[in-house]
């Protein structure tokens, strides 16, 4: 209960801040936008965090009040530091509609989670001791450190087709806080023989997308669906060789002015190196997120819960407007479900045993074409889990 209460008062501080915009650092009636403001906030895992934001956008024109992106580009730049020795600075930039018929996307960013979840690796982690407070609790925690350069293009080759290429250069290491940590064990019993190693992932990847939403935002109509496939060879860059192998499908279907029912599916698998700190990354034509565990995946699970280079994942969501459709400030409630499991050990199958399943239920506010504040609560394994969002989970 004190977890969910401090993530309310999260979000009145994050819709206060929303309203607080700092003025623009551009001249008035200037065709681009800026956006810039200071955050600050606790939890008891990372104690006191401060940070800033700065962001430009080139907004939509009456021309292109339909495009499915909510601007034509966007660029921003974000940086944090925690009590407890967590940081993070990200430079960002989006085009989906610098140039016609093209989208392109690039990231760099370093980031250090001082106090990061760590079950095990598999489908069957220990999470008894997720709640327990003082040294206890360092069971499953991890220090993990990730520096990071990403870059995509996409050619429209139909209406709603793209082909897109893309790279991924990390280094990234994971680190045990305590030789009695899960971590720690699964080092002295070599589980992975890169725990705690820093390692450079370098791939490049391929892929398909057929995208006819209504909206990337928040879409209420159409599909995504996705076939990308990744590739890291040590002969020429990096310390890993392996395949990456990701589909999924979404969809969507208004039923009424007030409902939408959406669904999704994926599956990833990993063939090649056993490579720990590569099991976290989830590809995606439209971005991508992290393993199965959190808000951008199985909002029953704690982060990364899941861990392991095979991963099945399905979300059923209904989806209830407060208001009638369109509105200006839409105001949705969500009742979700959502399934997922990996695999280590075993080989990879599509299969539904042994998945982990939790159920809830959360309100989500529209701010305008971009801006998205969420808050859901459910339970899954392990116990009550709350999740903050700043997007649609899908």
């Amino acid at each position: 209960m004190k977890r969910l209460v401090l993530v309310g008062l999260f979000l009145v501080a994050g819709a206060k801040e929303a309203s607080a915009q700092l003025p623009s650092l551009f001249p008035a009636h200037h065709y681009l936008i800026d956006t810039w403001y200071p955050f600050f906030g606790y939890s008891e895992r990372s104690g006191f965090k401060a940070g800033g934001f700065y962001s430009i956008i080139h907004p939509l024109d009456f021309a292109a009040e339909d495009f499915r992106p909510p601007y034509m580009w966007a660029t921003s730049l974000t940086g944090s530091v925690s009590a407890r020795g967590s940081r993070s600075v990200a430079l960002r930039g989006n085009f989906p509609g610098a140039v016609p018929g093209w989208r392109f996307g690039f990231e760099f960013s370093t980031k250090r989670s001082s106090r990061e979840d760590y079950f095990g690796l598999g489908n069957n982690p220990d999470f008894d001791s997720r709640d327990l407070t003082g040294a206890l609790e360092e069971l499953n925690w991890a220090d993990r450190l990730r520096t990071r350069g990403r870059g995509e293009a996409q050619r429209r080759l139909a209406p709603n087709l793209w082909l897109l290429a893309g790279f991924h250069a990390e280094h990234w290491r994971l680190t045990p806080i305590s030789a009695g940590s899960q971590l720690g064990q699964d080092q002295t019993n070599g589980v992975d023989p890169l725990i705690g190693v820093g390692t450079n992932d370098i791939s490049a990847r391929i892929g398909v997308v057929y995208d006819s939403r209504s909206d990337e935002v928040a879409p209420r109509s159409g599909v995504l669906l996705e076939a990308i496939i990744g590739a890291a060879d040590d002969g020429i860059a990096g310390d890993l060789t392996y395949h990456r192998t990701t589909v999924s499908a979404s969809g969507y279907l208004p039923v009424g002015k007030r409902f939408v029912l959406a669904g999704r599916a994926l599956a990833q698998n990993i063939a090649g190196d056993q490579a720990i700190g590569s099991f976290y990354r989830i590809e995606s034509g439209r971005g991508y997120f992290n393993g199965i565990g959190g808000g951008r995946s199985h909002r029953g699970l704690s982060d990364n819960a899941l861990l392991g280079p095979g991963k099945l994942l399905l979300n059923f969501d209904v989806r209830y407007d407060f208001f009638e459709y369109p509105t200006f400030i839409p105001l949705t409630f969500v009742a979700w479900v959502d399934a997922g499991r990996t695999f280590f050990a075993e080989d990879f199958e599509l299969t539904l045993d042994d998945m982990k399943v939790g159920a809830g239920g959360g309100v989500f506010l529209q701010l305008g074409r971009s801006g998205i504040l969420g808050l859901t609560v459910g339970s899954g394994p392990g116990g009550v889990h709350t999740n903050v969002h700043t997007r649609w989970p899908f």
